[in-house]
């Protein structure tokens, strides 16, 4: 934020008190599926499991911050690897950002040549969403996607469950942006019953 905006953020979680819920892992122990977070701040504890209560030792987590810095050295995973980081829990979980929004990225180019995949994906995106808010309640980022399910499946000629999508993206922009919002105003109502609808509407 200081880099980007000038802005310094004196909230807690920008000053370092408690854990990294954008980093989130699976328990260390092999029969549970609990999710333990990373710490806000370098060298503080990971935090306990949420099922069983077990602290990963510190071999553990530190073998965690060498996958997510070889991961986050990568440009781009790939699907195997996206479905890998969900499949065999171990190590990061699957509300973990790196896995979200390497989702996020397959979903936008598979929306070009294969919108049936993209919805594949977009829809595990919001399962993603409401199960682990990966992303704030409030927040732009959740317009976008709505947004952009919606243009999927209305490419595919779902033209009713994109009216769904853009409506939940509108009611997603009105809490994040507000009422009088470009992006929340040219959302209101938007209702495509055809390609030229959809066309015309984002040009």
């Amino acid at each position: 934020l200081l880099d980007t905006y000038a802005f310094q953020c004196s909230g807690p979680l920008c000053l370092g008190g408690g854990p990294d819920r954008t980093r989130a892992f699976w328990c260390h122990k092999k029969t549970c599926d609990g999710i333990t977070y990373a710490p806000l701040t370098e060298g503080h504890p990971f935090t306990a499991c949420t099922v069983c209560c077990a602290v990963p030792p510190a071999k553990t987590a530190k073998l965690w911050t060498m996958m997510e810095e070889k991961l986050r050295n990568k440009q781009d995973l790939s699907v195997e690897q996206v479905q890998g980081l969900r499949g065999n829990k171990s190590g990061l979980h699957e509300a973990h950002y790196f896995y979200f929004w390497a989702l996020y990225d397959i979903a936008l180019d598979l929306a070009t040549h294969s919108p049936e995949d993209a919805c594949i994906v977009f829809g595990e995106l919001v399962r993603l969403l409401e199960t682990y808010q990966v992303t704030p309640t409030v927040h732009h980022e959740n317009v976008m996607i709505f947004d952009r399910m919606g243009q999927v499946q209305a490419k595919m000629g779902d033209f009713d469950a994109a009216q769904k999508s853009f409506a939940r993206a509108h009611s997603e922009s009105t809490m994040a942006c507000g009422g009088i919002a470009p992006i929340t105003m040219k959302l209101h109502n938007f209702s495509p019953r055809s390609l030229d609808d959809l066309l015309n509407h984002y040009r």
